[in-house]
């Protein structure tokens, strides 16, 4: 059983369906190219990714 704790509400939670993401990646991009350099890491759980997805869908529209 692999539990991880959601980077956003705190909450625990197990690892679900496999074939969706529970973690986005996000990197700084510069003029030339993306550097991987600074990264960051964040595990949601399914209800906060739920949330983000939402809100990434509702910013595109603007």
């Amino acid at each position: 059983m692999d539990v991880k704790q959601c980077d956003r509400c705190g909450k625990f939670y197990e690892l679900y369906d496999h074939l969706k993401s529970n973690c986005i990646k996000l990197g700084k991009e510069t003029y030339s190219k993306i550097s991987w350099s600074e990264k960051y890491e964040y595990d949601l759980c399914s209800e906060c990714m739920k949330e983000l997805l939402k809100w990434l869908k509702r910013e595109g529209k603007a």
